[in-house]
């Protein structure tokens, strides 16, 4: 009986030693896994969201929007770059 080789958990500091290669890493419960660049059409699509989004957020004055790259720490083991990203207000750092 073959034996299944031993699955390596990467962390959060694992994630952060990763190249700036253009890439978008994620680790999704310890695993890594890396999405090609996204196409001009799912840009354009995140683009019109965000502007739109935006807009309305700030006009409300409910928080921040984001895009993508940006690191979101769900847990050690579990780190997304969405493409779009809302934070509420009183969830902010800034």
């Amino acid at each position: 009986m073959a034996t299944q080789p031993e699955r390596v958990i990467l962390t959060y500091a694992d994630y952060v030693q990763l190249p700036d290669d253009g890439k978008r890493y994620e680790l999704l419960e310890g695993e890594l896994e890396v999405t090609p660049v996204p196409s001009t059409g799912h840009q354009s699509v995140v683009l019109n969201l965000a502007v739109r989004l935006d807009r309305h957020v700030r006009q409300q004055r409910l928080g921040k929007v984001l895009i993508a790259p940006c690191d979101v720490l769900l847990s050690e083991i579990m780190v997304v770059q969405p493409d779009l990203l809302f934070v509420a207000r009183e969830r902010l750092w800034e």
